[in-house]
């Protein structure tokens, strides 16, 4: 069973097959753009709040130091009164 298929009815078939195929890789373009971008924003955004993190556990190191080398020195001249 052969379809025949006139001119006009090729012409809008082409067409339409060839907006299809050019929706298709505009949108998959789009789309593997799209993840890129989010994922150096993701990075770019965990590297922000690795470094906040790292500098506030390094305040928090140095602040415990200072607070035991008072003690230390508060301590040592307690024994030798």
């Amino acid at each position: 069973m052969a379809i025949s298929i006139g001119f006009k009815q090729r012409i809008i078939l082409a067409s339409t097959l060839l907006l299809g195929v050019s929706l298709l890789v505009s949108n998959w373009v789009s789309y593997s753009t799209t993840r890129a971008e989010s994922v150096a924003e993701v990075e770019r955004n965990s590297h922000a709040v690795l470094k906040k993190v790292k500098e506030d556990i390094n305040a928090w190191l140095q602040s415990s130091e200072v607070v035991i080398t008072s003690a230390k020195k508060l301590l040592n001249s307690n024994d030798l009164a």
